[in-house]
């Protein structure tokens, strides 16, 4: 839904998982870009790094409320721009 939102903000496809949360920052505020960014050093950090998160559960909670925080601004933006999710 974030890369939506910066697709109708923008008019161009951002996949990028370093470039999407500046776009986003742009649409939802500092706030989200940051969050989607250290979503992904988490993610990064427990896929590719030897040392592991020992509190793995606990950003996994924090993440997927987090998630449902910005799924709500994007779905709230793009409603506001006419568009019906």
């Amino acid at each position: 839904l974030a890369r939506a939102a910066v697709f109708h903000h923008q008019r161009v496809d951002i996949d990028g998982h370093d470039r999407l949360p500046a776009a986003l920052s742009r649409i939802a505020g500092d706030e989200m870009g940051v969050r989607l960014g250290r979503w992904r050093d988490i993610r990064n950090a427990i896929e590719y790094s030897p040392y592991t998160p020992d509190n793995i559960l606990d950003l996994s909670m924090q993440c997927l409320q987090e998630a449902e925080d910005l799924r709500e601004v994007c779905r709230q933006y793009l409603l506001g721009r006419g568009i019906q999710i």
